[in-house]
């Protein structure tokens, strides 16, 4: 059975643009020249997926294709897929080859990341990205919650007029 990654943390890409793969998040002892493929996500909070092996990765590649609009252009798709896409090569401490630079820039990776486990595979965020993330996150909970305000508060006046509505509901229910 392969590897599954959970958990999150923090890690900073060095000066020559090399990721640490965290030792939680590596596949064991690592030899020179081990590989690691990397998919760039252009989507609305851009990252880098990490994968150890093709499985994993073809089948990632395939839940997200079958989630896009069948109007996408195949263009469009091929460069998602496949120009989004490199193979790495780690060092015996757990560094990757040099992460193009486009990808760093089309992600939004500074050098303080964030890793986040997905199961087959890892992602890594830019701090600020990560950090928009939440806040969006936040918000849309708050916004949810508002909206469901008035019905509360209307269940609360009914208990404090003595239950009504709410006692007769109940009452039903026992009569069933």
């Amino acid at each position: 059975m392969a590897k599954r990654f959970f958990g999150m943390t923090n890690q900073n890409l060095d000066d020559r643009n090399r990721f640490p793969v965290p030792s939680k998040f590596r596949m064991g002892e690592l030899k020179d020249a081990d590989c690691i493929y990397m998919l760039a996500v252009l989507e609305k909070h851009p990252h880098i997926d990490f994968f150890y092996d093709t499985v994993a990765l073809d089948s990632e590649i395939e839940k997200r294709k079958a989630a896009l609009s069948p109007n996408t252009p195949g263009e469009l798709i091929d460069f998602m897929f496949n120009g989004c896409l490199d193979l790495l090569t780690l060092d015996k401490q757990g560094r990757t080859s040099a992460i193009n630079s486009r990808y760093l820039k089309d992600v939004a990776l500074d050098k303080e990341t964030v890793v986040i486990g997905q199961g087959d595979y890892f992602s890594v965020y830019g701090g600020r990205t990560y950090e928009l993330m939440l806040r969006q996150s936040v918000s849309i909970n708050v916004e949810h919650y508002d909206a469901q305000i008035p019905a509360v508060q209307k269940d609360y006046e009914k208990l404090a007029n003595g239950g009504e509505g709410a006692a007769q509901a109940a009452s039903e229910d026992d009569h069933a």
